[in-house]
């Protein structure tokens, strides 16, 4: 007996991606937010306007731990129940490596939070800025990592425990389609390990991308939305390892290694005299929970910075 590939593995991968892409985007809704805000406090806005960028957390490194794998959970239930079932020996091969797989992704996935709401009170209780970020209704995220190894994406945040459930079963379901419509026999020879690894991983990271935007019903209150940042598919098993060790160059530690995260930037436009014109600060505007006073030390030291990065906004 053995294995015989009706499609590549490339194509195999391609199929599952898009399937639960389409998952995701039913998730999502048919329409972005036009505009996101991202709360912080005093020493974020400081951070985030003087370096330019806004930084995504690693999920494995959230201040709730349980955020993360709560959704992960959910994830290798539906996986376990799957293999209860009878299976071909392709898709039974990756589905058995799926759950750890599924819990090593965490180190390379990362997230930044959104709400689409104004002067919420919810968030107001511990952070006192509100940044705006304008999206233009656009699917594409304007921040990005400062190299193309890096798919990044928005994601609406799922709390209702049927529809995340129902989301998994479809996505499991999604990637045993493609792989028993396009394969038949058994897994013989070195090679069939290498191909269950690589797609194992690529499934996986897919289904990270939902574990990530699920959370308990009791946060329902945030509405939250998130940019998703992770390593691009390989697509071939080649790849694989070059795709991940490429992603990993733009993990970067925080101070004492508490956080890891990716930085994410508008890209510049044009250029100055000295070359590239430096990124432009990525929020369009700032407010806070409480009225600023006319001697307030806060909005004297905000302003003053904007004003010295030439950037005219109101706040």
């Amino acid at each position: 007996p053995y294995t015989t590939l009706f499609r590549s593995p490339p194509e195999i991968v391609d199929k599952i991606a898009r399937s639960l892409n389409s998952i995701k985007l039913s998730l999502c809704g048919p329409n972005l937010p036009p505009t996101l805000y991202h709360y912080t406090s005093f020493k974020g806005v400081i951070g985030i306007s003087e370096s330019r960028l806004l930084r995504a957390t690693c999920v494995a490194d959230l201040d709730d731990p349980t955020e993360i794998s709560y959704g992960i959970d959910l994830v290798q239930d539906v996986v376990m129940r799957r293999l209860a079932q009878p299976l071909g020996p392709f898709s039974q091969a990756v589905l058995e490596l799926l759950p750890t797989t599924l819990t090593a992704r965490r180190d390379l996935t990362f997230v930044a939070c959104f709400c689409p709401t104004p002067g919420s009170q919810y968030h107001h209780r511990d952070k006192r800025y509100c940044l705006r970020f304008d999206t233009g209704g656009s699917w594409t995220p304007r921040l990005r990592a400062r190299r193309s190894n890096a798919d990044i994406e928005y994601q609406r945040v799922v709390y209702h425990p049927a529809k995340q459930d129902q989301a998994v079963r479809e996505a499991v379901n999604s990637i045993i389609d493609a792989i028993e419509g396009n394969s038949r026999g058994e897994l013989l020879g070195a090679w069939a390990g290498s191909l269950v690894e690589s797609c194992a991983i690529d499934a996986a990271q897919l289904l990270m991308d939902l574990a990530a935007s699920f959370k308990e019903p009791r946060f329902w209150e945030e509405k939250e939305w998130r940019i998703v940042c992770r390593p691009n598919l390989s697509l071939a098993s080649s790849e694989r390892k070059s795709s991940d060790e490429d992603f990993r160059s733009l993990i970067c530690p925080a101070a004492g290694g508490a956080r890891r995260y990716v930085e994410l930037r508008v890209q510049s436009q044009g250029r100055d005299r000295g070359g590239l014109m430096p990124a432009p600060i990525p929020y369009s505007s700032v407010s806070r929970v409480d009225r600023f006073e006319r001697e307030d030390q806060e909005k004297q030291w905000i302003v003053k910075m904007l004003e010295l990065s030439d950037w005219r906004n109101k706040i």
